[in-house]
């Protein structure tokens, strides 16, 4: 190994560019980490997808490091403290995103320009139709692909920065801000559920966090810490950053009388708990969940600041989630399957998430070949959508597939997996 190679790169595009160097694919790569395991008499659990994501910000545990420095022919100390130092800065992310006094500095400068810096006075109007637009694209999370979606976004972001270059009434100017925090954190959610790019959605996440405040819109403040909670529960190998980052989230939104993102939120909630092992934690946010729907009205799920869309059939989801991840298959099915019959035609990603934990359930139960049709109709959704999450709901339920990878059904679900490598 060149001593002067350069392992001062960030840890994900080190890894990205060894592979290169070495002309291996993820698979090849996972190949030889699982053998420098077994070379430490020790077990390694990588998966092309854990690579990727690891080449998309994801921090691995330091034995995974190890192994993964050593299939890599790379020294292991310089390489742990890039790995160090990346931590560090995620938790520096935490802690302001969690602290809950005071404002974040938005890192765009527009918000600061003086009245006389400003090139025109903005209207009311122009206000409520970028918050159109917005919510427009937060609805359009539902079934459109990121391919679609996201130049949208971003394109509307650069819109909603040139405007804030204007002046205007305070009043609508915190509303120009709370939109905008709203369109970033549309953008933090398209990076981590549909492209695994975890740091990169941080710091869209991070802005909108920034701008929630900075236009003290406090329930949108809760949704954007509830969508940190996702990327540290998604982007780490354990679960203690997400769990506070939603502890912070739920006491805003319950303090906010904000019924259906306290019901998101306490969902979320139980999806990290029962990650975590947690089983009475996870039973009580769905609990949680279910009263605060019982308090929505027909006007605030229309007017809802979040993304996609949240109803007892989505919470149904969440409980079968739940109940997979809790090994307890039978009550898992039987919450995903109405769930299915709820749910929307149009929402398609919705639909796509609950086909793949309805296909973990069934396996869990034995039903191979009902479990693989589930899988795959969840697969072909997600390729359509190009939708990262379920494709890694897929992809970790294969292993269990094992004891029948001669049968057909496994092996066409094999076939459809193979299309999305590297995501």
């Amino acid at each position: 190994m060149d001593a002067d190679y350069p392992v001062q790169l960030p840890l994900a595009e080190l890894v990205a560019r060894r592979r290169a160097e070495m002309g291996l694919s993820l698979t090849e790569l996972v190949k030889l980490v699982e053998k420098a395991a077994e070379q430490e008499d020790g077990y390694s659990s990588a998966t092309p997808q854990w690579l990727s994501a690891i080449e998309h910000g994801r921090i691995p545990h330091p034995r995974n490091l190890r192994f993964l420095a050593r299939a890599l022919q790379l020294p292991l100390a310089p390489l742990a403290e890039t790995a160090r130092q990346q931590r560090m800065n995620r938790r520096q992310l935490l802690r302001n995103a969690v602290a809950l006094g005071g404002g974040l500095a938005l890192p765009n400068r527009v918000w600061s320009l003086s009245a006389g810096q400003r090139s025109s006075r903005l209207d009311a109007a122009t206000i409520a139709d970028m918050e159109a637009v917005t919510a427009a694209y937060r609805r359009g999370y539902r079934q459109l692909s990121v391919r679609t979606l996201l130049p949208q976004v971003k394109g509307h972001a650069a819109v909603l920065a040139e405007l804030g270059q204007s002046s205007m009434m305070p009043t609508l100017r915190k509303r120009l801000i709370a939109t905008t925090a709203a369109n970033e954190a549309l953008i933090g959610a398209l990076l981590v559920m549909d492209l695994h790019s975890f740091d990169r959605s941080w710091l869209h996440l991070d802005r909108a966090l920034s701008a929630a405040r900075d236009g003290e819109a406090e329930e949108l403040e809760a949704y954007v810490l509830g969508g940190m909670a996702f990327n540290a529960c998604y982007s780490e190998d354990h679960y203690y950053n997400a769990l506070r980052l939603i502890e912070s989230a739920r006491k805003i939104a319950s303090a906010n009388n904000a019924p259906m993102t306290s019901a998101w939120l306490a969902s979320v909630d139980s999806e990290i708990q029962a990650r975590a092992g947690n089983a009475y934690a996870a039973e009580k946010a769905l609990e949680d969940a279910e009263n605060a729907l019982q308090d929505l009205d027909e006007q605030s799920a229309a007017s809802w600041i979040g993304i996609g869309a949240f109803n007892h059939a989505k919470l149904k989801s969440y409980r079968g989630l739940c109940y997979v991840l809790l090994d307890k298959p039978r009550k898992a099915l039987d919450e995903l399957t109405e769930a299915l019959d709820a749910l929307d035609p149009a929402l398609k990603k919705h639909r796509c998430t609950a086909l793949a934990d309805q296909a973990a359930a069934l396996v869990q139960l034995g039903e191979v070949e009902e479990g693989c049709q589930r899988a795959s109709e969840s697969l072909t959704l997600a390729i359509e959508l190009r939708h990262a999450a379920n494709a890694d709901r897929i992809r970790k339920l294969r292993p269990k597939l094992d004891p029948w990878k001669k049968q057909a059904p496994v092996r066409a679900l094999d076939e459809q997996l193979r299309a999305v490598v590297g995501w």
